[in-house]
């Protein structure tokens, strides 16, 4: 009886652990992969979405601030649907347009356009690609965040000093962020910042981050932007929109995807 009675339990046993989800085996993942290996698995699969996303468009809700000392003094809130638009070009495949409907409550003249101090732009189309691109890869240095875990990883990056003077590297000078990443290599955050005599001469946000989820979009998942912020240089001007309700408007694609196993992101190697 007592052989029997161990037998089950080790049998149930089994079965439970046989039963655990993908992400209760990531935590189980020890093997830690070299980082290049990361990133490159990361740089396919955004450059397999630009390949792949058909044109798309979404609701996009922005909420513009000027704050001093503390306090708001001046907002916008403005409700648009912003389109994805793929124009088969070989360089630039995907375009942003934006329509506004609505502008702090009351309806928005056709065509109208709004200048904001500071924004993040072209989120869709090209926003994490500057950080995983050839260019990028040769000219940021990058190391694993310590803090990573098993199923969620960061991945820290600033310009690498030693080719700075590099004419190809010139615009990283002095950038440094993070880049977050699941287990299969999708980047579901970014965050940047560049120093203020940059963000003052090229017109950039002195902070920028962008939030990804995956939406399905007929009978594909697509890691799409859900949340984008940005601040200037003076601290005074935010920027902040929230996506949704994601539609396509062209027939549907098959989504191809660099790497279907988890990847470890704990690693230390280079």
């Amino acid at each position: 009886m007592t052989t029997r009675f161990v037998r089950c339990y080790a049998l149930l046993m089994l079965l439970l652990l046989a039963g655990l989800g993908a992400a209760e085996r990531a935590f189980a993942q020890t093997n830690s992969q070299p980082i290049r290996r990361v990133l490159s698995t990361a740089s396919k699969n955004v450059l397999l979405y630009q390949k792949n996303i058909p044109s798309i468009s979404c609701q996009e809700h922005i909420v513009a601030r000027q704050i001093v000392h503390n306090k708001v003094r001046s907002q916008t809130i403005s409700d648009s649907v912003i389109r994805v638009v793929r124009d088969g070009s070989p360089v630039h495949p995907l375009s942003e347009v934006r329509e506004y409907f609505s502008i702090d409550g009351k309806p928005a003249a056709p065509g109208i356009e709004i200048s904001f101090p500071v924004l993040v732009s072209g989120a869709f189309s090209e926003g994490i690609w500057g950080f995983v691109s050839p260019a990028a890869l040769a000219c940021l240095d990058y190391s694993f965040d310590p803090n990573s875990t098993a199923n969620r990883g960061a991945i820290l990056f600033k310009s690498d000093k030693d080719k700075a003077a590099l004419p190809e590297c010139a615009r990283f000078v002095g950038t440094t962020g993070k880049l977050t990443l699941n287990n299969y290599g999708r980047i579901i955050g970014v965050e940047r910042t560049v120093p203020p005599e940059v963000a003052k001469r090229l017109g950039y946000a002195y902070n920028a981050a962008i939030t990804f989820a995956s939406v399905t979009l007929g009978n594909n998942d697509y890691q799409l932007p859900v949340h984008t912020y940005a601040r200037d240089v003076t601290g005074q001007f935010e920027f902040t929109a929230d996506y949704s309700s994601c539609k396509l408007f062209t027939s549907t694609v098959t989504l191809e995807m660099a790497n279907q196993s988890l990847i470890s992101l704990a690693g230390t190697g280079n």
